[in-house]
């Protein structure tokens, strides 16, 4: 019985580590492939149809990093350099 529960909590665990990486690869795509516009934390939840949370919970298992770090450093996704901010707000919003 006790392996039976091992055996879904695994293959939970490992569904939910896929749903978050689907997560940050699509952010990624969407970066790239707008990379003339800047883009915040809450656009990219539009667009991918997420919770700000769920966002942040995927970013910090898959690339130890929040979001807002992400946008914010083009060097730690290993993209060109974008300006992500507008009117003097940081992409945080």
């Amino acid at each position: 019985m006790l392996g039976l529960l091992e055996a879904a909590t695994d293959e939970t665990r490992d569904l939910t580590h896929s749903t978050y990486s689907e997560i940050v690869r699509r952010c990624e795509r969407l970066i790239q492939d707008q990379a003339e516009e800047p883009l915040t934390v809450l656009d990219l939840c539009r667009h991918l149809r997420c919770s700000r949370r769920t966002l942040q919970t995927s970013f910090q298992r898959v690339a130890n990093v929040t979001p807002v770090e992400y946008l914010l450093h083009p060097s730690q996704r290993g993209a060109p350099a974008v300006a992500l901010h507008s009117g003097g707000r940081i992409a945080d919003r």
